[in-house]
């Protein structure tokens, strides 16, 4: 009972919070987060911590569905993720919003309770900090010069004084973008006018939406401009480099510790690189958060050329072409004498040749026939899975409110789903025999076979039971067709039975299955051992049970989204971060999550080919 303590604190405030609209300061004692000592030493494993920000994109903003996105959101998320997965600890994030940096930052100034983190794009250099403490940079900061698009970009850095003199300079008063400004004014743009504006993330959106303007700004919020459509340039000089971006922390807090551990941690680069990536969009080359300089390009960092310079560095290029001709004509002369004596060797072989090019046609033509009856099985032992699966939206005849991804990896695929309505009850079955192409498609007829003599003429529908059966079928019954193959490697099988009072009962090998309800993310864990094989143990089957409540999504699937390598070809999107995600889509539309997952899985694995076959059935009670 003790477990759902913290769930249920967390529904009442944020009811609360909507219905008064300011929590007292009274309240606010009672339900902050807990020190990270405090929750290690909770035996139920599960804290509480809170979270303030302030709203700023691309860092933290309320998304198109009502929830909450941007770049410390999900490093917030991904910091529960690491703390689960390494210590077994579940953490309730409570968002706690503030309307401007001023409050928020008085707020975490004032703050005495240690679980508490601040989320507000705080820069390490930013001034009136004082009263909290900064987590290490998750991401370094870049300042760079922006334009409205009717201005050039300058292609010298003597042409920035033709470009912006006489312009309108947009900054923030006091701010380090207008000590940028005024540093560069004298020699470069005198006579440019500044107007000021009171948050640094209008400093873009207005140089966006008018011409003639320009300014210093950080390169996130020229990167967040482009992605909302906005047209803005970017200047090739005066960019600076600037501390970063951290998580602010109260003074006494022992959470800086766990942090830290996660900003060291080897898996939180490609994670950050991911990140950025997702919010910022994937041209994302300036915006790095390791060493300041490190994969930056000369041009950022570096002097630019003067006009002296730039004529030598013109006369060098001319010099290396001249070069480059001679080279070419010496390797073009070594290329004909090659071909003039070839042209001999050529002659010479020509009848022999022609002796052979009968023999090899006539080769061509039977490679060919064979080529042709190979493709006219495999498109048909496609459309033989085509027919086995019928129509693909057989799960939305049982649940309205549901949505199925079955993706190839080729165009057979290995992965198997069968749903059947009876009287108990509807019984819902995810397979992947890791079988592919004609052998997956022989798969999928012999299955279906096998689950319509279990379930449909045998009458059994508990799903250890039918578990059972097909492990008895795989052991007993090889000599059938198809049967040899099946019984090689065993099947990863998830089943699923929900009665008429939505009862859900689940039995599984090698396959979880996931469900969403009191706002709480619930796991069913399989055996490890694939059904079919000698480690298989019937005795030792579990049927989990569970109470499901009207509204509570369902998800059955394989392990090809968990498997699918990211593009740096290193990392895959693992178990942990899938059944994050599958928690923060699972109060969204059904065919909404289906594009979710379809979007996240591509910006996970970019242009690297898809690793292995997709299925993932979802459904709402």
């Amino acid at each position: 009972m003790m477990k759902y303590v913290y769930t249920f604190v967390w529904l009442v405030y944020l009811f609360a919070n909507s219905i008064i609209g300011i929590i007292a300061q009274e309240s606010e004692q009672k339900i902050m987060g807990q020190s990270w000592e405090e929750i290690k030493k909770n035996p139920n494993k599960q804290g509480l911590l809170t979270v303030f920000h302030y709203d700023r994109r691309p860092f933290f903003y309320e998304n198109e569905m009502g929830g909450s996105g941007g770049i410390e959101h999900d490093v917030a998320s991904e910091l529960s993720r690491y703390i689960q997965g390494k210590y077994d600890i579940h953490i309730f994030l409570q968002l706690k919003k503030f309307n401007d940096y001023q409050s928020f930052h008085e707020a975490m100034k004032n703050n005495t309770h240690p679980g508490v983190i601040g989320l507000s794009s705080v820069r390490i250099d930013q001034e009136n900090t004082t009263g909290v403490k900064f987590s290490k940079p998750f991401m370094t900061g870049i300042e760079v010069v922006i334009t409205s698009s009717n201005l050039p970009i300058a292609q010298a850095k003597g042409q920035m004084k033709e470009i912006l003199n006489g312009k309108t300079a947009v900054t923030v008063k006091g701010s380090p973008f207008e000590t940028h400004l005024l540093q560069f004014m004298p020699e470069h743009y005198p006579d440019a006018k500044i107007i000021y504006v009171e948050k640094s993330e209008q400093i873009a959106e207005k140089v966006a939406q008018n011409p003639d303007l320009f300014a210093f700004a950080p390169l996130p919020d020229y990167y967040t401009q482009l992605k909302l459509g906005k047209s803005l340039g970017r200047q090739p000089y005066f960019s600076l480099p600037h501390e970063g971006y951290a998580l602010t922390l109260p003074l006494k807090t022992d959470w800086d510790t766990v942090v830290e551990e996660f900003f060291a941690d080897q898996g939180f680069k490609p994670i950050m690189n991911f990140v950025i990536k997702r919010h910022l969009g994937t041209d994302v080359k300036d915006l790095l958060w390791e060493d300041k300089k490190n994969d930056i390009s000369n041009e950022e960092y570096g002097e630019e050329l003067d006009p002296v310079s730039l004529k030598v560095a013109l006369d060098e290029e001319k010099l290396k072409n001249q070069t480059m001709f001679i080279i070419t004509i010496v390797v073009v002369g070594i290329l004909l004498v090659m071909i003039f004596l070839g042209r001999k060797y050529r002659k010479q072989k020509n009848t022999l040749i022609g002796q052979q090019s009968e023999q090899i046609q006539a080769q061509k033509s039977k490679i060919k026939q064979t080529e042709d009856k190979y493709d006219h099985a495999y498109h048909y032992a496609g459309y033989i899975q085509e027919i086995t699966l019928k129509k693909r939206d057989r799960l939305s005849q049982i649940y309205t409110e549901s949505f199925v991804w079955f993706a190839a990896r080729e165009e057979l695929s290995g992965d198997f789903y069968w749903t059947a309505k009876t009287e108990v009850g509807k019984v819902i079955i995810v397979i992947d025999t890791t079988g592919q192409n004609v052998a997956g498609a022989l798969a999928s007829v012999q299955l279906n076979i096998i689950l319509s003599q279990i379930v449909k003429e045998d009458k059994i529908t508990a799903p250890d039971k039918i578990l059972a059966e097909i492990d008895h079928y795989l052991n007993n019954i090889t000599t059938h067709a198809g049967a040899d193959f099946l019984h090689k490697d065993g099947l990863t099988i998830s089943i699923a039975l929900i009665d008429t009072k939505n009862k859900l009962n689940y039995a599984g090998a090698g396959q979880p299955m996931y469900y969403v309800s009191d706002f709480k993310l619930h796991q069913f864990k399989p055996k490890k051992t694939a059904v079919g094989l000698p480690a298989f143990k019937v005795d030792e089957i579990v049927l989990y049970e569970a109470q499901l409540q009207k509204g509570d999504m369902v998800y059955l699937c394989t392990d090809g989204f968990q498997g699918q390598l990211g593009s740096d070809n290193k990392h895959k999107y693992m178990v942990k971060r899938f059944r994050e995600f599958l928690f923060e889509i699972s109060d969204l539309a059904p065919s909404v999550q289906l594009d979710k997952l379809k979007k996240e899985f591509e910006y996970w694995k970019k242009n690297r080919k898809q690793t292995d076959d997709i299925t993932i059935m979802g459904f709402r009670v």
